[in-house]
């Protein structure tokens, strides 16, 4: 199943990285401040989640949307998350940067995926290149290399929703 979520996120990220300056523009010249967050969670469930096995639902991307009332979802606003995506290192190392404060963590444990994120400055923004990727570390955002972490499915208890 991890093949699946890797190629999944992969095309996700690819779509995000080649599309952001049109999304972007569009955006900006739009009245509605939600829109590119629909886009990326619908892109999210048509692309990475589609990709799974099915019954496996994903917590939402990034901030999800705000398109439907009750959920935080495009297609399907009323499925439950049954697993995360979780960063894991690429290299077996035990320990990964943080590149936002510039600090070690342990990578012994999963750590939660939030969305792709670009480094600016002392600040993560939400903007191509998408070289980087945000994660929660249990409450505390943290910002790691792509090129440092794989994906891994992660169940989801229900204490987490």
């Amino acid at each position: 199943m991890n093949d699946a979520l890797n190629r999944g996120i992969q095309t996700f990220h690819q779509l995000i990285r080649r599309s952001w300056a049109d999304v972007a523009a569009c955006a900006s010249a739009g009245t509605y401040d939600g829109q590119v967050s629909d886009w990326l969670q619908g892109n999210w469930e048509l692309i990475v989640e589609a990709s799974l096995p099915a019954g496996v639902h994903l917590e939402i991307y990034g901030d999800g949307a705000d398109c439907n009332p009750r959920s935080s979802r495009v297609l399907f606003p009323d499925w439950i998350a049954s697993h995360r995506v979780v960063c894991r290192p690429r290299n077996q190392v035990a320990s990964l940067e943080d590149v936002l404060i510039h600090t070690m963590i342990d990578a012994d444990r999963p750590l939660p995926f939030e969305e792709f994120v670009t480094m600016r400055e002392r600040w993560y923004a939400r903007e191509a290149p998408f070289d980087c990727v945000l994660i929660d570390d249990r409450g505390v955002e943290r910002v790691l290399r792509l090129s440092d972490v794989e994906f891994e499915l992660e169940p989801v208890s229900p204490e987490d929703q």
